[in-house]
């Protein structure tokens, strides 16, 4: 009745997408919640909603559009800001997306760390270096992060309106970033994955210290890289990683990439035996790798070392163990 009497009722557009939503009429969806965003373009629940639309029929781009529109409005909603950290880094966005992985381990404060988003964006710190690299725009300071040592509907029933803080619809909300520097994606990246280490919750994460791990090397802090990756394999060892599965995989990568760690930290051993690479370095992390490499043989004639990613995280533990003994 509300749409038949005015059809400029954003409250009437806003219960009409979500309705169709529910029925899985996309199209309608999407229509009716762009309508509501139009009409009251203070409402975040509306731009939240159609990004929720687009996401589900893979648009990133727009989604990520209505996703900057709603965390303007609503800057202290973690789960928007994880659809945004997605969006953003689906739409090309690594930058964007590093920001809000940020702002969703600030506001949760560590107990939503989005790992599987910053794991990406070191991805494209690595893209960012080989780019730069290529073009000699890389120095030897450039990478620099400071390291680090020791559902989504909502309800049309709970509506809120903000009378002082209204959007413009007409502004451009897709800001893709044009090819981040290395150094811009680093420091992004590092500032959210330090935030998450830092939390209870995250000290505890395993993935936490991977990612740290690899943006560390990635940067050049080599002994920041070193501690990071021993505290990932801390944190996996309590885990029943000897079953196989993904277990298996993360603490056989974890206790490769710690094991490679000492081997490229044996040229400076004499100088700083605290940094690692040291004789009995060496030996801890050939002791690690067969114990991967045992209970990788022992699955596989189990028959469990068949799960996604096992013949792979054996194929690096091996080919760290062969580092290992070539410098032994």
């Amino acid at each position: 009745m509300a749409l038949a009497l005015n059809p400029l009722h954003a409250d009437g557009w806003f219960a009409a997408g979500y309705a169709a939503l529910k029925l899985g009429d996309d199209d309608s969806a999407a229509t009716a919640f762009t309508r509501a965003a139009v009409e009251e373009p203070d409402n975040p629940d509306a731009w939240n909603n159609l990004a929720a639309v687009h996401l589900r029929a893979g648009r990133p781009r727009p989604a990520f559009s209505a996703l900057s529109q709603a965390v303007r409005l609503h800057r202290d909603g973690w789960q928007t800001w994880s659809n945004y950290a997605s969006a953003a880094l689906a739409s090309g966005a690594p930058l964007a997306a590093a920001h809000g992985a940020g702002k969703v381990i600030a506001l949760t404060r560590g107990e939503r760390r989005e790992v599987d988003v910053l794991s990406r964006v070191v991805a494209e710190v690595k893209k960012a270096l080989g780019r730069e690299m290529e073009g000699g725009a890389v120095g030897a300071a450039v990478l620099a992060p400071t390291p680090f040592s020791s559902s989504d509907l909502v309800d049309p029933g709970g509506l809120e309106e903000d009378e002082n803080d209204v959007a413009d619809p007409g502004a451009p909300a897709f800001l893709p970033d044009a090819q981040p520097t290395a150094a811009a994606l680093a420091a992004a990246a590092g500032a959210a994955l330090r935030a998450a280490a830092a939390s209870p919750v995250g000290a505890a994460d395993p993935a936490v210290w991977c990612a740290l791990g690899d943006l560390n090397a990635l940067t050049g802090h080599v002994v920041a890289a070193r501690e990071a990756r021993l505290k990932a394999v801390r944190c996996l060892a309590g885990t029943d990683w000897r079953e196989g599965g993904r277990p298996f995989v993360l603490y056989a990568r974890a206790a490769a990439a710690l094991a490679l760690a000492e081997v490229g930290a044996v040229p400076t051993a004499a100088a700083d035996p605290g940094a690692g690479g040291t004789p009995r370095d060496l030996a801890s992390a050939r002791l690690l790798l067969r114990g991967v490499l045992a209970a990788g043989a022992k699955l596989a004639e189990e028959g469990g070392g068949a799960g996604e990613g096992v013949e792979e995280a054996v194929s690096e533990a091996t080919n760290a163990m062969e580092n290992v003994v070539g410098v032994m």
